[in-house]
């Protein structure tokens, strides 16, 4: 797994305020979203699976707590465990 290694404010203020331990800095309040169009956004309501996609995203943007949580997470996602979110 590759590791990002541009500016990590950004990435916690695209997808949210769940991702503590990033970054030092706080996102803060800005008037428009990150990125080059982030004034020209206008926001709209997500579909499910711009949801998922979102927390899919945050959960591979935090650093592994773990070798061995990396390990299970990279099993279940090659399809070697089939786990059941309820």
């Amino acid at each position: 797994m590759p590791r990002h290694t541009g500016p990590r404010l950004g990435i916690v203020r695209a997808l949210g305020s769940g991702l503590t331990g990033l970054t030092r800095k706080s996102p803060g309040n800005r008037a428009h979203p990150p990125g080059r169009h982030g004034v020209l956004k206008r926001a709209s309501r997500k579909s499910e699976y711009g949801q998922q996609l979102i927390e899919k995203q945050k959960f591979s943007a935090r650093p592994p707590a773990d070798r061995r949580v990396l390990r299970y997470t990279h099993l279940i996602t090659k399809g070697y465990f089939h786990v059941e979110l309820s």
